[in-house]
């Protein structure tokens, strides 16, 4: 049974969520939702154009298992004409 309200409780580490589960437990939306997901980034690529806010390097940091932008990445987004 999904229950939202047990991130509520306590804080979990970066280490502890990983997006849609893994091994048996596997969440069976996953398919779908990655499909999606690359649907919509198409979508967008294809009529938006974006470009960085600042042009200066991007530091990464580690987040848990993954690597992030320390400081975020802030974006331009224009029409393509």
């Amino acid at each position: 049974m999904f229950k939202p309200e047990r991130f509520l409780e306590r804080m979990f580490s970066p280490c502890e969520f990983i997006p849609f589960g893994g091994g048996a437990r596997r969440c069976i939306g996953e398919a779908l939702a990655q499909f999606e997901m690359k649907l919509v980034l198409a979508t967008m690529l294809s009529r938006y154009r974006l470009a960085m806010a600042d042009q200066s390097p991007e530091h990464f940091q580690r987040r848990g298992i993954t690597f992030a932008p320390a400081r975020g990445v802030q974006m331009i987004l224009s029409e393509k004409f």
